[in-house]
């Protein structure tokens, strides 16, 4: 059970992260622009932890940090999403 729930936490921090530079993909060409978020944000975690990690930033801070700036890039590019809140 404990499998499932890692599984489904990684998949959404990593869609969190992804989010951002998957809707920098025109949407007439990919329809379901959030599907390809998760591939994008486990790449650009595992790039960011090694450059951080060899810089002293320990990778249980890397993976909460890069998830909350995913969010917040993603709610501050969506438009009309400022003028919602």
């Amino acid at each position: 059970m404990h499998d499932i729930l890692v599984v489904g936490l990684v998949a959404l921090t990593s869609g969190a992260i992804g989010l951002p530079f998957s809707l920098l993909l025109p949407s007439d060409q990919f329809a379901v622009r959030w599907a390809l978020a998760p591939p994008l944000g486990f790449g650009l975690l595992a790039a960011g932890t090694a450059v951080l990690y060899l810089s002293g930033v320990a990778p249980w801070v890397t993976l909460p940090a890069m998830a909350i700036a995913g969010l917040v890039i993603a709610a501050a590019t969506v438009p009309g999403a400022a003028s919602a809140a």
